[in-house]
């Protein structure tokens, strides 16, 4: 199990270097994407979204994995755990 998560996070790492990472708010004003809408994608809700959003909370392990995913690497895990 450990080494899928390396693996994995080693290419999301590539992925990010070779694309301009954003924070999570940044993303979704860049795509007119709403946060309901996309707390559905990632599936939480929308009020954890804000609250990632607001840095008032960290998104979980799988959470933060899942938004690197929907987001295609353009918002990177060091994007999420910003202060």
């Amino acid at each position: 199990m450990y080494k899928y998560h390396t693996s994995w996070y080693r290419n999301i790492l590539k992925l990010s270097e070779s694309l301009d990472t954003m924070e999570l708010k940044k993303y979704l004003e860049s795509r007119n994407i709403e946060i309901q809408e996309f707390a559905e994608m990632v599936g939480v809700t929308p009020c954890a979204i804000s609250n990632y959003i607001g840095k008032r909370r960290e998104p979980r392990p799988y959470i933060r994995r899942r938004i690197i995913e929907v987001t295609k690497g353009n918002v990177t895990l060091e994007d999420l755990l910003k202060k």
